[in-house]
């Protein structure tokens, strides 16, 4: 049984189904993909690798910063970022699921009681059913990893407030990402969805601060006052994702922690979908394996997924919390520097950033390239991070 129909729960339901074992997807909002909980940013070649058709997100050639007194416009020359349609790609994920053979219930809340037991709640009642094995895909809530005592829930969490909206005006070619005061220890950003919709929405780490986001919405949309001009509001989005360590654990008797749950987004921009769908895919074969003999799957068959599930995050995810801790702290004046330096970047540098893709080799030899004085300003935030 999986809890949670995003695209982490979602991506490893299929496998396991085609595999020949009986998959029960349970989400406890009532429609798949409703409501929003993410704005959506992401990469198409990765997207494509995943086996997204092209259809689910719209493409973005250009990207540009903003700070109280300085801005930047990185341009791709091409679609290198996109926007997803994050209703769309989950339900796409949810009909392969099914067509894998998957059971996909809405409206149903699991909680684990003890090993091996499951209560469901949904619309016609209460019930319990026995599970072998039982995944926690439930995102940053991790309903079923607290109630094992497998980690006790994240304490430093990205908290996000959204509105979809209809502008006219807004360049559909252009994603905008506003640093600074209007989104103290994050960021704003307003991400163009294809005709004439856009998603502006900011973002705060919390308790680095005790702002509120959606205290914070009118002053970004006051800072994006002329592109957004006639703009009305189509949806409203609101959303979590862990901006802390990773869990010491993944897996007990009976359960393994997948996708946000086990802390597996890039913490420096809470970029997470296809991240979380790779995490998936390398946990289908260990819970595979682990269920090929009878019983309830003790913790010592899924070991595997301890040492995959950390590597499943990359070796710059460290470096990227590190930064995360690092920009969180900037003031105006920082950010203000920061955003001097981004235009005065490559795209070769900034966008592995962006990315995540810290120890890549491009990023390392771009970053070389710029020579001595404004590559340690690119690796300061991932040197001196801290906490």
């Amino acid at each position: 049984m999986i809890a949670g129909a995003g695209p982490a729960g979602l991506a490893l339901a299929e496998p396991l189904a085609r595999r020949g074992y009986d998959v029960l997807v349970c989400e406890r909002n009532a429609r798949i993909g409703e409501p929003v909980r993410t704005s959506g940013g992401s990469w198409p070649d990765d997207l494509r690798r995943l086996g997204l058709p092209d259809r689910l997100w719209h493409p973005i050639t250009t990207l540009s910063f903003r700070s109280r007194r300085s801005r930047a416009v990185v341009e791709w020359g091409g679609p290198v970022g996109c926007a997803l349609d994050v209703t769309g790609t989950w339900r796409y994920l949810a009909d392969r699921a099914r067509a894998a053979g998957a059971t996909v219930e809405t409206g149903t809340l699991a909680r684990m009681p003890r090993t091996g037991l499951l209560t469901l709640r949904g619309p016609e009642g209460s019930r319990e059913v026995s599970c072998r094995l039982a995944v926690d895909a439930t995102g940053t809530p991790s309903l079923l990893a607290r109630t094992a005592g497998i980690h006790p829930g994240f304490q430093r969490v990205g908290v996000g407030y959204e509105r979809e909206l209809s502008a006219p005006r807004f360049p559909q070619h252009e994603a905008m990402i506003l640093v600074g005061g209007v989104a103290p220890a994050g960021y704003a950003w307003a991400f163009p969805r294809g005709g004439t919709r856009v998603r502006v929405g900011v973002g705060v780490i919390q308790p680095d601060v005790d702002d509120n986001p959606r205290a914070l919405y009118e002053p970004v949309a006051d800072a994006l006052a002329e592109p957004l001009r006639g703009a009305r509001t189509l949806e409203l989005h609101t959303g979590r994702i862990p901006s802390a360590e990773p869990p010491g654990r993944l897996t007990a008797d009976g359960l393994m922690v997948v996708g946000d749950s086990a802390a597996q987004s890039n913490p420096l921009l809470g970029e997470g979908i296809r991240h979380v769908i790779e995490a998936a895919w390398r946990a289908a074969p260990i819970a595979a394996r682990a269920l090929e003999r009878p019983g309830v799957v003790p913790r010592e068959r899924l070991r595997r997924w301890e040492r995959t599930g950390r590597r499943s995050r990359g070796r710059a995810w460290p470096l990227a919390l590190r930064a995360n801790h690092y920009v969180a702290r900037l003031d105006d004046d920082g950010w203000d520097r920061a955003v001097e330096l981004i235009g005065r970047l490559p795209a070769e540098v900034i966008t592995p950033v962006l990315r995540g893709d810290l120890l890549s080799l491009p990023f390392l030899l771009a970053t070389l390239r710029t020579g001595p004085r404004l590559g340690w300003r690119v690796a300061r935030p991932f040197a001196l991070g801290g906490h």
